[in-house]
C-alpha cells in the first residue's frame, strides 16, 4: 500500500482496540457468564435438594396412609 498503513489497519482516524484488550473484555465477559451460571447451578442444586425432601416426607405420608388403611380393612375383615 502506497499510504504507509499495512493491510491490517483500518482506515480512518478510529482508533481500535489492541488486541489484547479485545481478548481481556472477552475472557471478562466470559468469567461473568460462568459466574451467573454457576449461580443458577447452585439455585437449582438448591431447589432440588428441597424436593428431594418434600419427596421424601410425602412418601413417608403415603406409606402411613397406606398403613392406616391396611389397619381398617384389617378391623373390618375382624
Amino acid at each position: 500500500m502506497t499510504n504507509g498503513s499495512n493491510g491490517n489497519q483500518p482506515n480512518g482516524d478510529t482508533p481500535q482496540p489492541e488486541r489484547i484488550d479485545t481478548l481481556e473484555g472477552f475472557v471478562e465477559a466470559l468469567d461473568i457468564s460462568v459466574n451467573i451460571l454457576e449461580n443458577r447451578t447452585d439455585d437449582l442444586e438448591d431447589k432440588t435438594k428441597s424436593l428431594e425432601n418434600q419427596v421424601g416426607r410425602l412418601t413417608e405420608e403415603i406409606n402411613e396412609l397406606k398403613r392406616q388403611i391396611r389397619e381398617i380393612r384389617k378391623e373390618e375383615d375382624d
